[in-house]
């Protein structure tokens, strides 16, 4: 929304907003547990902090857009407990995550991409986030969103800039940058 002065009147413009409504493309069923598993084997998260972060944000946009509802969600940090614990030897595997936390359902997002600066050579940035979404039943173990193996890719980008020089700047791009992802 845009106030229009001039003349001594005031007039409203309304703006669309510019990000289009998308659909749903698996809706969990009403009252089910849902764990967010935020993995990044590659390391590309700056800060440990941000798997949690990406986890709360990714839950609050759910829940504004009716989603799931705020007592469906299972706490970020005992899911993180449980990814730690390893048996004989062996990662604990995703279903299993979901059991020991009691979860219905869990939402997998491997983040396998996180730059402010793709280029170490150019001091201008342009900030991308990449990572792989799914859906898995812990019940049944099975993956019911999307239908390809790997997940859905969510791309996250912003645009071009040269302002990086401080340490409060490159926070401030990176948490836009985790916004955009757990947005998208």
């Amino acid at each position: 929304m845009v106030l229009i002065g001039g003349c001594g009147r005031l007039g409203v413009l309304l703006m669309p907003d510019p990000r289009p409504f998308v659909a749903a493309q698996y809706k969990i069923p009403k009252g089910k547990k849902v764990a967010i598993l935020i993995d990044d084997d590659l390391s590309p998260l700056p800060a440990a902090t941000m798997k949690s972060e990406l986890a709360k944000q990714i839950y609050d946009i759910l829940i504004k857009n009716k989603a799931i509802k705020d007592y469906q969600k299972v706490d970020y940090e005992k899911v993180r407990r449980a990814c730690t614990k390893v048996t004989q030897g062996k990662k604990v595997s995703i279903r299993q995550v979901g059991q020991q936390v009691k979860a219905d359902y869990i939402i997998y997002v491997n983040v396998i991409e996180f730059n402010l600066q793709s280029d170490p050579e150019n001091p201008l940035i342009k900030p991308r986030a990449r990572a792989y979404v799914k859906i898995i039943e812990v019940s049944s173990g099975n993956r019911v969103w999307p239908v390809d193996f790997v997940g859905r890719e969510v791309i996250a980008t912003d645009r071009m800039s040269a302002d990086l020089a401080s340490s409060s700047k490159r926070s401030e791009y990176a948490d836009k940058l985790l916004a955009t992802l757990a947005e998208n």
